[in-house]
């Protein structure tokens, strides 16, 4: 029934099947696991932590857990943690390699290391050229480095890969409201909440 509801967008009833299940049974690998991953939905770090970890301590391989571990650091602003805790193996798939690339860049630049997030953003890309979150952090290297255009170019790149990426939408209305576009900006924040309601940054910016 969690997936069902997961399946359906509706992530509150999805939690609250998989609390239930967890009560009913709390060695439940795969329940935890899940209930992580919707907690980073919710963008709630320190919760979607403990599931992971308790997910791991029940047999959930180290592979699976790291980049949704990423995430919820990423989410708690753990950027040393990410740095030395995240990092790809062999075993890591082209896609899990990207999101990790990701995850670093954006710890490196919580830290203040600007050209080594960047460069670490262009190595996401490199791994998986269809990672729609890889061009969206190479467009916050062009607005912190005073060039838009060149970052309308990446998230319009971004959108080409996954038009629902609510982050991409908000980052786009962003720039859009740096570029004095009022009413692009507006339509890129809705954009962004008809597919996250509860997106921080696209209500910030309406």
């Amino acid at each position: 029934r969690a997936k069902d509801f997961q399946a359906k967008g509706d992530i509150k009833s999805s939690v609250i099947e998989l609390k239930s299940a967890i009560q009913k049974d709390p060695n439940n690998p795969q329940a935890r696991w899940i209930l992580g991953e919707l907690y980073i939905k919710k963008r709630m770090g320190t919760e979607a932590e403990k599931e992971l970890k308790k997910a791991e301590e029940l047999g959930v391989s180290d592979e699976s857990i790291k980049v949704l571990l990423g995430e919820a650091l990423l989410l708690q602003g753990e950027y040393k943690r990410i740095l030395d805790e995240i990092q790809p193996t062999q075993e890591t798939t082209p896609l899990n390699r990207a999101r990790i690339h990701r995850q670093r860049g954006e710890a490196l630049l919580g830290l203040g290391h600007l050209e080594e997030g960047c460069n670490l953003f262009e190595n996401a890309k490199e791994a998986f050229a269809n990672y729609a979150p890889a061009y969206r952090t190479l467009a916050q290297c062009s607005i912190a480095q005073l060039n838009y255009d060149e970052a309308k170019v990446r998230l319009d790149e971004a959108l080409k890969i996954d038009v629902r990426d609510a982050d991409t939408w908000a980052q786009l209305g962003s720039l859009e409201l740096i570029r004095d576009n009022v009413q692009a900006a507006k339509s890129a924040f809705l954009k962004a909440q008809s597919i996250d309601r509860a997106h921080i940054q696209a209500s910030m910016g309406l």
